[in-house]
This record gives structure tokens, C-alpha cells and sequence, in this order.
């Protein structure tokens, strides 16, 4: 083999210095460049692939925590300074990176993420370890009735000077805002419930009569409640009376005469109902629907008639889809088709045992009642009550709820 020139052995050597000048470059480029793939079923929180990531654990975005797609350029300036200076994180920056929405006390589900889509999801304030500090812009959304040990969204707003988003399901006003705003939004929670624990499967399930879930109604009727208040168990106990086939109990409650009669009344089969107080499920009642799927009639009675209370409890049965025997405000014929459900009213019970006995005894009436819509009133009930995404409504709800926030973006 001849030897190499001493102008050859230069050349190969300066190749070589390149090649390994640009190895260490790329391995100095950042592991999370992120390319969105799609959104998940509330249309609000981005899932990326990441490019090298070393843990599944990179691969979550959550909230509004949108990636952006660096460009070529972007990506050359940064290989050209990486030899310089490494970064210090694997995360690329984010376009507002100090706009955060904190969660505590009950759970709303994905509320704040589907409101707030621009802000950036930091998670529950009394999470372990603690999320980063909020900032002056940070927005919290409280849910009335749950547990937040250590920092609150009340003390966050007095020492960052934030806005807080309060949620009660009990009745009265659902949300208000701190500090106080003079903009006051009607809405009601189980509305609210549908669009921030459920899927836009179940969305158009509600809103598109024809897509109105039902079932093979193999069953009678389910009673599923752990809170055993009186008018509930006497309306349990008559409703029992009229049915063709034994009706169900899924909860603590089973009536003011117990279950002394099988052939009235019975425990729902084992394993059917999960345990109502599961740690690990700390929102049981989503999933009341699945267990309701047998059913002709779902017994969902509110805990009293109060202004401004509306549950899951009709939402969960119109999902289910059973008939449901319902008693609450009368507000909600304002969002629901009054043909469409039964209104159990336990002063005068004789008027609804005598709908729901013709109903079980008549199968024609029955699925014609089926065939009803959810709804009141279409598209001006969803724009109204529902609407507390873009897509949804236009976002009306969305955008009273920003305004009396404060939040003109």
C-alpha cells in the first residue's frame, strides 16, 4: 500500500474533525424537541411524540401546555451555541410561560384546562412535591367541598394577586370569583360536569338526538345512593311496588322496609356497583351510567328542591340511557325536556307512579318516550347552559366566566 501524502493525511484528518465536531453538536441539541400529534377527547390538552426522550414521563403535556415547533433556524442557532452553553432543562419554553392555572379542594375535573386552555396546567396546590409558585397572573379553580391542606387558593390570591375561581355544586350560585367581580354567570354544575369529567363522545351523545344513548332495558329500575333521605326511600319503595320485575339497589339505601321483599326489591348484582367510597376513585359517581345501562328506569332524585342545584344525577341517567324519575328545582325544565324524564314530585307521588306504572306496562309509550331529545330547546340550551368550550356553543360560558375574572384575552 503506497503511503499517503502529507496533503491526503490533512484533508482526511479535517474530515474527521468535522464529523466529530458535528456528532457533539447533535448530541448537545435538546432530547425534547416536540412534535404535537393530536388532542385528546376534550380538545384541550396537547399529547406529543418527543424526539430522544429518555421516560415515558417526558411524552405528558398537560392543560394548555401547548409545544411549539422549533424551526430549522431555530434549531442551527442553537447548535451553534450548544457547545457554549448547554441547557439547563429538556423542556422547550413556553410561549407564556408564566400564565399558570392551579386546581385544589373538590375535583372539577378537566375545568380548569377546558376555561383556561392558554394557561399553563401546574396541578393541585397540595400536591407532593409542590408545583411551581404562582405568579401575578396565575388563575386557581377551587372546588367547593374538597379537601385543600396547606396552601389555598384564597392565600394564593392575597399574596400573588391572582384570581381564583370558586366552584359550589350546592346549590345557589356555581361560581364566583375572587376578588369579588360585579359580573355575575348563571350556570348550573351538572351541566358543567358533563363537559369537564366526560368525552366528546358523551357531548354528542347529549346535544345529537340522534345519537341519544340507549339500552336493551332488561331491568326495571336502579336506585343508586348512599344518602337515605326520606322522601328518596318512600319513593323507592312505591316505585318498587309497580314494576313487571324486581326493582334494583346499588347504594347504602334500599328503602324504609329494607329489602324484607325479593320479589319487589333487591341488591343489584355482585360486583356490578363498585364500592361507593373507593380511594382509589374519588369521583365515583362518573361512572354511575355504566351501571345504569340495564336499566329501564334510573330513580335520581336530588337531595332537595334548591335554586340553582343541578347534579350529575340527570346527567349521568340520560347517559345511561334509561328513563329517568327525577325530583329537584324546577329550573331544570329550562335545560332538559320535560317529556323526556319523569319529575318525581314527593308531595303529590300519586301523578308520577301513575306515568312511570302506564310506561312499564306499555312498551309503544315507552320508547316513544325514549325517542324524546334531552334537551329543552336545541342549540340555544347548549349555547346557554353548555357552552363552556370554544367548540361548543361558540363558548359563551367560557367567556362570562373569563370576563367576571377579569381575563379579557
Amino acid at each position: 500500500m503506497k503511503r499517503l501524502s502529507a496533503y491526503h493525511a490533512a484533508a482526511f484528518l479535517a474530515i474527521a474533525a468535522g464529523f466529530f465536531a458535528f456528532y457533539n453538536i447533535a448530541l448537545a441539541l435538546p432530547p425534547t424537541v416536540i412534535l404535537p400529534l393530536d388532542q385528546d377527547i376534550h380538545g384541550t390538552v396537547a399529547k406529543a411524540a418527543v424526539v430522544g426522550a429518555k421516560s415515558a414521563a417526558d411524552n405528558e403535556l398537560r392543560g394548555a401546555e401547548v409545544a411549539r415547533v422549533l424551526k430549522p433556524e431555530s434549531l442551527l442557532a442553537y447548535a451553534l451555541q450548544a457547545t457554549e452553553q448547554p441547557p439547563a432543562t429538556t423542556t422547550i419554553p413556553l410561549v407564556n410561560n408564566t400564565k399558570r392555572v392551579y386546581t385544589c379542594g373538590w375535583d372539577n375535573g378537566n375545568l380548569h384546562r377546558i376555561l383556561f386552555p392558554d394557561y399553563r396546567d401546574m396541578g393541585r396546590l397540595d400536591a407532593e412535591p409542590r408545583p411551581d409558585p404562582p405568579s401575578a397572573d396565575s388563575v386557581f379553580v377551587l372546588g367547593g367541598g374538597g379537601r385543600c391542606s396547606g396552601m389555598t387558593a384564597q392565600k394564593s390570591t392575597n399574596e400573588t394577586g391572582g384570581t381564583a375561581l370558586y366552584v359550589n355544586g350546592d346549590g345557589g350560585r356555581l361560581f364566583h370569583a375572587v376578588p369579588e367581580s360585579k359580573v355575575e354567570v348563571r350556570a348550573f354544575f351538572g351541566p358543567a360536569v358533563l363537559m369537564s369529567h366526560y368525552s366528546d363522545e358523551h357531548w354528542n351523545a347529549f346535544f345529537d338526538p340522534d345519537k341519544k344513548p340507549t339500552n336493551e332495558g332488561e331491568r326495571y329500575l336502579m336506585y343508586l345512593v348512599d344518602r337515605c333521605f326520606e322522601f328518596r326511600e318512600k319513593a323507592f319503595d312505591a316505585l318498587s311496588r309497580i314494576g313487571t320485575s324486581p326493582a334494583h339497589y346499588g347504594g347504602r339505601c334500599k328503602g324504609l322496609d329494607g329489602s324484607k321483599n325479593a320479589t319487589l326489591k333487591r341488591k343489584a348484582p355482585r360486583g356490578e356497583v363498585t364500592p361507593r367510597y373507593d380511594p382509589s376513585n374519588p369521583v365515583p359517581w362518573r361512572d354511575n351510567y355504566k351501571i345504569f345501562r340495564r336499566y329501564r328506569f334510573c330513580l335520581v332524585m336530588e337531595h332537595g328542591e334548591k335554586k340553582g342545584y343541578i347534579t350529575e344525577k340527570l346527567i349521568n341517567a340520560f347517559l345511561g340511557g334509561c328513563i329517568p324519575i327525577y325530583y329537584g328545582t324546577k329550573e331544570v325544565f329550562e335545560i332538559f325536556n320535560p317529556r323526556a324524564f319523569v319529575f318525581f314530585d314527593p308531595r303529590s307521588p300519586r301523578i308520577s307512579l301513575s306515568v312511570v306504572e302506564y310506561l312499564e306496562w306499555n312498551k309503544t309509550a315507552y320508547k316513544e318516550k325514549m325517542r324524546e331529545p334531552i334537551l329543552a330547546n336545541g342549540a340555544h340550551t347548549i349555547r346557554e347552559y353548555f357552552s363552556f368550550v370554544d367548540s361548543i356553543g361558540g363558548g359563551v360560558l367560557k367567556g362570562r366566566l373569563r370576563e367576571m375574572m377579569g381575563i379579557r384575552t
